[in-house]
């Protein structure tokens, strides 16, 4: 048995937190592995997968006094030995116990990290016992006051005789001791380095001690009380150590002096997990990154030497060309450590993805359907930070299409569809994107349903729904409260909730749009950026000012006069190929004096099949920015994403083009209004 008292207060925090890593995503695989059996029950391979890492989480759990998590793991391990006996009898209800088991275990790593305790086990433990014909019991009683056997009592004697002493020692149990059988052993073990253990209260091979909390321990030894105290205590499995003289009551002595305590000083500060983030990273990434650094530094040593030269007025061509070297030298090394560091950050969606198969099997049986999940380009990778905020948005969306997308059976079959209906979560590179496709084969948004709900909520005016397009209606769902379900439930139609899910998705600097087809199905797709840290952007300049687009949001840019500009229905509008499009102003949405009034820069952003033209003054070029978060005072527009620092010291303000698109879209339909 492992005893950690050797390792200091931050080593054993980060051992805490590299085992909590490992056991969550441990946890995660043992849902896909069941998931994966419960497609495919005769895979022994992927059984003995399975297996093995509950035996791996189980013995890491003991080892840190997690006997709770190591108890149901050792419950799951009977499961499987009986596995392919069950299945053939009720495949169904074997994978929906596992899937119950790992939820619990997730449950019981989670309160053991927060610091919270006393989680009840019983009931998953009855079930799985219930099947395995076996017992558990309900509730475990403390043990106290248990009177003492004859061979205890003849100890006692033998203990007096020889010269040893007779100590109580009571160890309350700290409050994050959740697993408090193994915590209880490793308290023993090194209470048998200083004497020997007569009795444990309660006993030490029973099965209470797990719901007491404390346990007393009677000792004889010839050490004295702050030796067997240091012994007793613990980190972060002892709360309080406090060792009394036993008085004993029923011998022939009568011994009734006046208990001695000694606590031990210093009691134990509470500890609380500290989740964190961590990244696993290939070692070899590290490695690149290094070699990186020895650049660099080589690229200082050229600089610092030919800085000596010229401090020493040795001014000459060659000194000069050394500077170029070294400056070429630095910038290539730099663009690829930047490129380094990002693929350090850089981890597959199936992160996001993996908590859905589960999903759509739970809320399927929940509604009554048959609903396949497919998880295509699950290894497309992205910025850890994204992939993390992935999930609600993504479960939202898969919600929704069960509900109030997927058909029931007999709906599916009337109209000539499989029983089965299919969801497809996709993600795929396009230009310096990632996508991110939510399909289902359901039955598709009624545009139709769709303008009338809207117009009776009063979010549109009757007389423009009518000549809504088709992107436009569908864009509807985005709007709050808007819902074309007839029933209400907590996984509501499609628009409740879509509002929020776009917030998340342009919190995250993507975009998202809907295709739909009566009778066909839905494709959601969510176009977002590889990082959040570094862009390539356009840099442009309005009004004196330079800004910063990213270069993924422009479709191209194009030299324009006035005279190509017309007025489309109130909206100042540029025929672009056969196109309209909508025009706004640099220069009128911050407020600033423009350049030539005649001649103008188009920026053609792009969403999807949208396209907006802003009008700037000049063209700057490109360049890879970092984008950093402004207050609030320093811009008060919704336009802007951030700010970055450009090489000569100047600050530039970097829009935002959904944001930039969205308030095109609006003012057209105020115009419209108005008109």
């Amino acid at each position: 048995m492992e005893n950690f008292e050797h390792l200091s207060e931050s080593e054993f925090t980060e051992l805490r937190m590299t085992f909590y890593s490992q056991a969550y995503e441990t946890v995660e695989n043992l849902r896909d592995m069941v998931l994966g059996l419960d497609a495919c029950p005769g895979n022994q391979d992927l059984l003995k997968t399975l297996k093995r890492h509950i035996h791996t989480l189980k013995g890491d759990s003991n080892s840190l006094g997690l006997t709770g998590v190591g108890t149901l793991c050792h419950k799951m391990e009977d499961v499987l030995v009986r596995y392919t006996e069950w299945i053939e009898a009720d495949e169904n209800a074997v994978t929906e116990l596992l899937l119950e088991c790992a939820d619990t275990l997730d449950r019981l790593l989670v309160e053991s990290d927060s610091g919270r305790t006393g989680a009840d086990i019983t009931g998953i433990l009855g079930r799985i016992d219930a099947r395995l014909g076996t017992s558990f019991p309900e509730k475990f009683a403390e043990g106290t006051g248990d009177p003492l056997t004859e061979y205890q009592k003849l100890h006692i004697d033998n203990a007096s005789g020889s010269g040893l002493k007779l100590f109580e020692v009571a160890v309350t149990f700290h409050p994050l001791c959740g697993e408090k059988t193994v915590a209880a052993m490793m308290v023993a073990e090194k209470l048998k380095k200083t004497g020997e253990i007569i009795r444990s209260l309660p006993d030490l091979d029973g099965g209470q001690i797990d719901s007491a909390r404390s346990i007393n321990i009677l000792l004889a030894s010839k050490a004295d009380r702050a030796e067997i105290g240091k012994s007793a205590f613990i980190a972060c499995i002892a709360e309080e150590v406090e060792v009394s003289d036993y008085r004993r009551t029923d011998g022939p002595a009568g011994d009734t002096r006046p208990v001695e305590t000694s606590p031990l000083p210093g009691s134990a500060q509470q500890y609380r997990g500290q989740g964190g983030e961590i990244l696993r990273i290939d070692a070899g990434k590290v490695d690149h990154i290094m070699n990186l650094i020895g650049e660099l530094i080589i690229g200082r040593s050229i600089i610092d030497q030919a800085t000596r030269d010229i401090g020493e007025g040795i001014a000459s061509v060659e000194v000069s060309s050394r500077l170029r070297a070294a400056n070429e030298h630095m910038e290539q090394t730099l663009s690829a450590l930047q490129k380094g560091v990002m693929k350090m950050r850089m981890v597959p969606v199936y992160n996001a993805f993996r908590r859905f198969p589960k999903l759509v099997r739970e809320l399927s049986a929940k509604r009554d359907k048959k609903v396949r999940i497919e998880l295509i380009g699950s290894d497309t990778e992205l910025d850890k930070g994204i992939v993390d905020a992935l999930g609600e948005p993504l479960s939202h969306i898969i919600r929704n299409s069960i509900d109030h997308g997927i058909e029931a059976p007999p709906v599916r079959i009337a109209s000539g569809k499989k029983e089965e209906g299919l969801i497809a979560l996709r993600a795929y590179h396009e230009a310096a994107s990632v996508v991110i496709e939510v399909s289902d084969d359901g039955r598709g948004i009624d545009c139709d349903k769709l303008r009338k709900m809207a117009v009776e909520k009063g979010l549109i005016g009757p007389e423009g729904s009518d000549s809504l397009s088709v992107d436009d209606t569908l864009d509807l769902v985005f709007l709050p409260g808007l819902t074309t379900a007839e029933s209400l439930s907590e996984t509501s139609g499609r628009g409740v909730g879509m509002d929020a899910v776009k917030t998340s998705v342009e919190g995250l600097k993507g975009s998202i749009e809907v295709e739909s087809s009566e009778g066909v199905g839905t494709v959601i797709r969510l176009k977002l950026p590889l990082t959040l840290a570094v862009i390539k952007a356009l840099l442009v300049e309005a009004g004196g000012t330079q800004y910063a687009l990213p270069v993924s949001s422009v479709a191209e840019v194009t030299r324009i006069s006035t005279d190509d500009l017309v007025n489309a229905g109130g909206t100042r509008a540029l025929i672009l190929r056969d196109r309209v499009i909508s025009i706004l102003s640099l220069n009128e949405i911050f407020s600033a004096e423009g350049g030539d009034d005649t001649k103008k820069i188009a920026l053609i952003l792009t969403m999807g099949d949208r396209k907006v033209g802003l009008l700037v003054d000049r063209v700057l070029g490109q360049q890879q920015i970092v984008m950093k978060n402004v207050e609030g005072n320093v811009a008060k527009s919704d336009l802007v994403a951030g700010a970055s620092i450009l090489g000569n010291g100047r600050v530039v303000l970097i829009l935002d083009a959904p944001s930039i698109m969205k308030k095109a879209v609006a003012d057209g339909k105020k115009r419209m209004a108005g008109a």
